[in-house]
């Protein structure tokens, strides 16, 4: 319930959000990918994580690391099919 209120408020506040459903960080669960032992991202919330086949996995951990590369950090093309193996090993795919 008002779960747009709370987007708006994670919103202005510049907090990101699930790239499946848009909501944002200030108020829904994550799901953290660990793609090192110190180093994790978390394109989807844990309820879309858990909706998620493997074209879904594979396309938000692309369009993450495509965001990344826009925000000026270099991530290669090798970096980028690692962090989707990573993700679809976890899930079981």
């Amino acid at each position: 319930m008002f779960s747009w209120v709370k987007n708006l408020i994670g919103h202005a506040r510049g907090i990101g959000g699930c790239l499946r459903c848009g909501d944002r960080w200030n108020w829904k669960p994550l799901h953290a990918t660990m793609y090192t032992t110190s180093r994790g991202c978390f394109p989807l919330c844990g309820s879309c994580w858990r909706g998620a086949g493997p074209g879904e996995i594979e396309r938000y951990y692309s369009e993450l690391v495509r965001r990344w590369r826009q925000d000026g950090s270099f991530y290669d093309q090798e970096f980028e099919d690692h962090l989707i193996e990573v993700a679809l090993k976890e899930k079981g795919f």
